[in-house]
């Protein structure tokens, strides 16, 4: 009958492994819990759009006050009378999502490669 060898690097080898495996399944953890968060803000500003795009419609049928028309003589007070251009809110959501999907990906990868690493040691056990 043929005996079990232990793998090359001697008595230590089993106790790497599992280290490996345990930080490959805390680094997929962590992956996962990126996309989740990367989720919630996804839906969060999904939620900010409606009211903003709103508060730019208002803005643009209110009357204008009367005095300075040019922005940079109105002062903060002209914030408060109207809101953003539509083209702003739009370029700032749309960034936020380009930002949101960048991470959405570099969290996949993080989990993808934490993955690798747990199942890179599990099979090591010969």
């Amino acid at each position: 009958m043929a005996e079990e060898q232990q793998p090359t690097g001697g008595a230590g080898r089993p106790a790497l492994d599992t280290i490996g495996g345990v930080l490959g399944l805390i680094v997929f953890l962590v992956g996962v819990g990126l996309l989740v968060s990367v989720f919630l803000r996804a839906t969060k500003l999904y939620g900010e759009i409606g009211p903003a795009i709103d508060a730019a419609r208002a803005g643009s049928q209110a009357a204008p006050a009367p005095g300075p028309t040019h922005p940079a003589q109105q002062g903060p007070a002209a914030a408060s009378q109207g809101g953003k251009p539509l083209a702003s809110i739009g370029a700032e959501f749309g960034l936020k999502l380009v930002w949101l999907v960048v991470q959405g990906l570099l969290a996949a990868l993080v989990a993808a490669m934490g993955a690798k690493l747990a199942g890179a040691h599990r099979g090591k056990r010969t």
